[in-house]
């Protein structure tokens, strides 16, 4: 995205509201650069003004903790306080409301039904539904629950908890096979969290229903807390070779596109597995 710098007027109210203007053009450039960030010489060509103003300008944005400083790189980046309005903000935000528009380009682009999965009182929610077209396909419902620790709604959402979150929760499970193939143990299921986490997605054949597989992604806001995930689900007999990779590299990139959404730039790099890698469960 690249953001025009449009040039002030000079406010007729006087140099307190041109430097109040300044200041949100400022912080608006971080948009543009909201991990690398900006250094003082860079603000300065791109706004047009010299050193000096900037150099006043980062002085008092940082005293208001709106913006923070690398003391290593001493490139200037948002601050607590923005980090806190955002939240703010997308407090009201329906989730669903943002993540409609996404589905329906996910089921789409794999044919498949896709999903948005919450999480509720220890259990994955299903919020929202595509459904897929195809005469065949996984039909699920608003409002069905399932468990965190088997299917990849569940394993999505608890794996990027923060680690004394999910030790709280894996302490809480009850756990109950479903199937043969369900995650039933905590040891069992913490490596596949690991794992999960590694590889930026989670993916299930069978752990709650047999001929069923599907592939999850968590939703990150902001503050890196987890929002939701969203889910393509699949009959397992068209699960395989390249609608499988078609199928997990258009869900990573639909987590990513909700990730931007909701403001945060996702600190690891999901990727699809490679041609021929499978599944092993």
């Amino acid at each position: 995205m690249f953001i025009k710098v449009e040039p002030m007027q000079k406010s007729s109210q006087g140099g307190e509201l041109q430097t109040v203007g300044r200041a949100l053009r400022l912080l608006a450039l971080f948009t543009e650069r909201p991990t690398t960030g900006w250094a003082l010489t860079e603000i300065a060509q791109v706004m047009g003004l010299s050193k000096a103003t900037v150099s006043r300008l980062l002085t008092t944005l940082l005293a208001a903790r709106y913006l923070q400083r690398d003391p290593q790189t001493l490139r200037y980046q948002l601050g607590p306080v923005v980090a806190g309005l955002a939240g703010a903000a997308l407090a009201s935000v329906d989730i669903r409301q943002i993540a409609l528009p996404v589905m329906r380009s996910l089921t789409e682009q794999t044919g498949e039904t896709s999903l948005l999965h919450v999480i509720s009182d220890m259990e994955s929610v299903c919020i929202e539904k595509i459904e897929s077209a195809q005469p065949v396909h996984v039909a699920y419902e608003i409002g069905h629950r399932g468990p965190l620790y088997a299917g990849c709604s569940g394993k999505s959402l608890l794996a990027f908890l923060p680690p004394p979150e999910i030790e709280t929760m894996l302490a809480r499970l009850e756990f109950r096979s479903y199937t043969r193939r369900t995650i039933a143990s905590v040891d069992r299921l913490r490596p596949e969290l690991h794992e999960t986490r590694l590889r930026g997605y989670a993916e299930s054949t069978g752990e709650l229903d047999e001929g069923v597989s599907s592939v999850g992604v968590p939703i990150l806001d902001v503050s890196g807390a987890v929002r939701g995930a969203v889910v393509v689900v699949c009959p397992t007999a068209r699960w395989s070779g390249s609608h499988r990779q078609r199928c997990i590299s258009a869900t990573i990139e639909a987590g990513r596109e909700l990730c931007r959404r909701f403001g945060h730039d996702r600190s690891y790099d999901a990727q699809p597995p490679a041609q021929g890698e499978t599944l092993l469960t």
